[in-house]
């Protein structure tokens, strides 16, 4: 199959009752890692998540790129494949006025024509021993809120417990999340745009390509994992390492979730490993 060989492929979802919107996508031209959103409304189609049909439709459409695909066609594919989904179930109108509804996701495409990976928003990718990521600044900006009103919460009186069952940082956030994609894939040129596979044009100028040597290990992981190392068992222990110390990803490792009561972690994850 291509010209790498799989070495580790691992796919968890944060719940048991809640289906994971992380996926990997195997091909003789193509390995990738997509990473559903997580919802920011109670919005659904045949009982499925907004990031779940994200990720679906993605993985279809890698499945059936051609080997020789360049990134611009294959955004462009995946967005007409998104966007036919749209108006399958009559939502042009919706997906332009909410943009929050969208079918929206980030992936880590390698490819092996051009011997790149390509980080369509904030997926990750280790090459080498090196780490790449594509991060969001409003990610950051509302991961630092977030902290903040938790931390005060504690200070209050709550205990970690609590905030697990009722997020009171996610929930002072949350009308920050929905606002934030007016910026996905935004012609604007500010600090805040960021490229998203969403039914509508993606902002290449915000993707990030990685030229990959020969004989390179790749790793490609959703943002699930917050430090990437060189085989599975060990990301997967400095997971959990750090979930134990900060389990509401307040402190050591910040992000706009955290550990909910009765979930394994704060985010889907997915892990692949290739050598070439």
């Amino acid at each position: 199959m291509g010209n790498y060989v799989v070495v580790e492929s691992f796919v968890k979802g944060k719940s048991e009752v809640i289906s994971c919107e992380d996926r990997i996508v195997i091909t003789p031209y193509y390995c990738a890692v997509i990473d559903g959103a997580t919802s920011k409304t109670p919005m659904n189609i045949l009982n499925l998540t907004p990031g779940f049909w994200a990720a679906e439709l993605i993985k279809q459409s890698i499945i059936d790129l051609p080997y020789d695909c360049p990134l611009k066609m294959v955004t462009e594919l995946i967005t007409e494949k998104i966007r036919s989904c749209y108006i399958k179930y009559g939502l042009e109108d919706d997906v332009c006025q909410h943009p929050e509804n969208r079918f929206s996701a980030s992936a880590a495409i390698f490819s092996v024509c051009y011997n790149e990976v390509w980080l369509i928003g904030d997926c990750q990718c280790r090459i080498n021993g090196i780490t790449y990521k594509n991060e969001k600044l409003v990610d950051r900006i509302f991961s630092e809120v977030r902290s903040y009103v938790n931390r005060t919460e504690l200070l209050r009186g709550k205990t970690i417990g609590e905030l697990q069952k009722k997020d009171v940082g996610r929930e002072y956030i949350l009308p920050l999340l929905k606002k934030q994609v007016i910026w996905q894939n935004s012609e604007v040129d500010s600090l805040y745009t960021y490229p998203v596979l969403d039914g509508f044009p993606v902002l290449l100028s915000k993707v990030r390509v990685i030229s990959v040597p020969k004989c390179a290990q790749i790793v490609l992981a959703s943002d699930g994992y917050p430090v990437l190392c060189d085989d599975l068992r060990e990301t997967e222990k400095v997971l959990f390492d750090i979930l134990e110390r900060d389990p509401l990803c307040i402190e050591e490792y910040l992000s706009t979730k955290g550990v909910a009561r009765m979930n394994d972690s704060f985010d889907d994850r997915a892990y692949l490993r290739l050598q070439l």
